[in-house]
C-alpha cells in the first residue's frame, strides 16, 4: 500500500472513494443550480453568480422561487422548480452528513473512524456516524441523478422561455435522509445550508 495513505487512511478506502464521488458530483448539482438562477432570472449565469455573492444554498433556492414565481408562472415551471430545490436539499443535507465529519480514533469495524461533530456558536453535538458503504454509495448515486434532473430542467426552462407547453423530466425519488432529529432541525434553523 502507498505510504501515504497508510498513514492517511482513517476510513476504508472503499468508503475513501465513495466520498471522492460525492464530492465531485456535488460541483456539478452546485453548477446546475447556478445555470437555474441565471435562466430563471433572465439576467445569464455569470450576473446571476454576482447576483448571489455570498449567498448559501438555501439562499440561491429562494432566489430562484423568486424569479421563477416571477417570470414564469403560467406552464408548470414553478411546480417543477419547488421539487427540484426539495431533491436538492435532501441531497445536500445527505452529502454533508458524509462529508462534514471527524475522524477520532482508529478505523474499526464498529465506527470506521467516523463521528459527525457539529460546533456552531455554543451548541456542540457529537454523534457516532455508522454508515454503511452502501449509505455513501447510495448518496453519491442520489447526486448524479439530481445533476441529470437539472441539467434537463434547464434545457426545459429554456423551452419555456418560448411556449406554454413544456415537457418536464421525470422526477427522481425524493432520496432518503441520512440524518434526523434535533442535529438537521439545528443545522437547519441556524446555518440555513
Amino acid at each position: 500500500m502507498d505510504s501515504w495513505i497508510e498513514v492517511n487512511q482513517s476510513i476504508s478506502l472503499e468508503k475513501g472513494h465513495a466520498l471522492a464521488v460525492i464530492v465531485t458530483n456535488w460541483g456539478g448539482a452546485d453548477y446546475w443550480s447556478w445555470e437555474i438562477l441565471g435562466q430563471v432570472s433572465q439576467i445569464g449565469t455569470q450576473r446571476a453568480r454576482v447576483l448571489s455573492l455570498g449567498m448559501n444554498f438555501d439562499q440561491r433556492w429562494r432566489k430562484i422561487k423568486y424569479f421563477t414565481q416571477l417570470n414564469f408562472k403560467e406552464n408548470g415551471l414553478v411546480e417543477e422548480v419547488a421539487y427540484a430545490s426539495k431533491l436538492f436539499k435532501i441531497c445536500q443535507q445527505n452529502r454533508n452528513a458524509v462529508c462534514h465529519v471527524m475522524f477520532v480514533g482508529g478505523q474499526n469495524e464498529e465506527r470506521d473512524g467516523l463521528e459527525m461533530r457539529t460546533t456552531i456558536g455554543n451548541y456542540t453535538h457529537g454523534q457516532k456516524f455508522n454508515q454503511k458503504l452502501e449509505d455513501y454509495r447510495r448518496v453519491a448515486d442520489e447526486i448524479r441523478i439530481l445533476n441529470t434532473y437539472l441539467e434537463q430542467l434547464c434545457q426545459c426552462i429554456e423551452v419555456c422561455a418560448n411556449t406554454s407547453e413544456i415537457d418536464f423530466p421525470k422526477r427522481p425519488d425524493i432520496p432518503k435522509a441520512l440524518l434526523h432529529g434535533e442535529v438537521i432541525d439545528y443545522l437547519n434553523i441556524t446555518i440555513g445550508n
